[in-house]
């Protein structure tokens, strides 16, 4: 059976940017590729937002959030229909409410 596509699109809050650029380098510079494989799990999170939005839980007044299953890091986004707006790409152990002045 063929994938569905999505009809849905991703953006990023240009903070979520440097998050996400900032962490992989952060990473890269413990190990050699460890920082690819940072952006590889995002990104294949990112897929599966895609896929299905709805699916992660409300947590904050329509923000959602995501688990990156190997790494510490929460994927905080709102949909605003075709666009999944990605808020941050936040390390766990971080406030968990920093990122909130981006709503």
């Amino acid at each position: 059976m063929p994938e569905k596509k999505s009809n849905h699109e991703i953006e990023f809050h240009p903070e979520a940017r440097v998050e996400l650029a900032e962490s992989a380098d952060w990473y890269e510079d413990k190990k050699s590729g460890l920082g690819d494989e940072f952006i590889d799990d995002v990104e294949l999170k990112l897929e599966q937002i895609l896929k299905r939005p709805l699916s992660y839980s409300e947590i904050h007044n329509g923000t959602r959030q995501a688990s990156i299953k190997r790494f510490p890091y929460f994927i905080y986004y709102t949909i605003q229909s075709p666009i999944i707006y990605i808020l941050a790409i936040w390390h766990k152990k971080r406030n968990r409410d920093g990122w909130k002045d981006r709503l």
